[in-house]
């Protein structure tokens, strides 16, 4: 790896480290993932609510979905759903 690199590499990560906040809605994310994965097992349509960008302005949204699977990573919940 090229020594500039190297040094860009090392910055990104001490910053990181420097600016990293640890969640705290762990119980919050813990019933989420409870509910998704009881509706997977169970095979029920769940409700989701969530507010998306467009032209700088917020939009909520309401939608009805089929969850299939589940993935948590940090800090999103990403739902794979039967379309």
């Amino acid at each position: 790896m090229p020594e500039d690199n190297l040094e860009l590499v090392v910055s990104m990560i001490k910053n990181e480290l420097f600016n990293y906040k640890d969640l705290q809605n762990n119980e919050e994310v813990a019933a989420l993932l409870w509910d998704i994965s009881v509706a997977i097992k169970e095979k029920k349509k769940l409700k989701i609510i969530y507010t998306k960008m467009k032209d700088s302005n917020e939009i909520k949204l309401d939608r009805a979905i089929q969850p299939l699977g589940v993935l948590f990573s940090e800090y999103y919940v990403i739902i794979k759903e039967d379309i």
